[in-house]
């Protein structure tokens, strides 16, 4: 039995979260930098909501870069949106393949999500 799709959900926290994350009124960041060093700092403060905003917004705008994507996906974990932590996890994975943790994030929500024989075979891989 497959789980509904979240992404509905994901996408809503986002808008809501970019609300917050910019202050109401302010203007956006200037860079990706920018957005994924904010997203950290409002993690950091509680704010997760917020800085999944960011950390999305971050990812699009750099979308080769594997610490973002790596936090996009822990991001994306925690809120249960799974399937799309994993594509998070790939990409930061495919752009430093040597990232171990985002492998072990990966590995993780693949065993989350249910996918056990993949995430043995990457955790086989990983040590080997």
């Amino acid at each position: 039995m497959q789980r509904p799709a979240r992404l509905p959900a994901v996408l809503l926290v986002c808008l809501w979260g970019t609300q917050a994350a910019f202050g109401g009124g302010q203007t956006e960041p200037s860079s990706a930098r920018d957005a994924y060093a904010r997203a950290l700092e409002l993690e950091s403060r509680g704010n997760p909501s917020a800085a999944l905003a960011l950390f999305w917004y971050a990812a699009g705008v750099t979308p080769r870069d594997a610490d973002v994507q790596n936090h996009l996906g822990e991001a994306l974990e925690r809120i249960g949106a799974l399937d799309a932590a994993i594509d998070a996890f790939r990409r930061a994975l495919a752009e430093r393949p040597a990232f171990r943790t985002a492998a072990n994030n990966l590995i993780l929500t693949l065993v989350k999500a249910g996918k056990g024989p993949e995430a043995l075979e990457r955790a086989h891989a990983l040590v080997a």
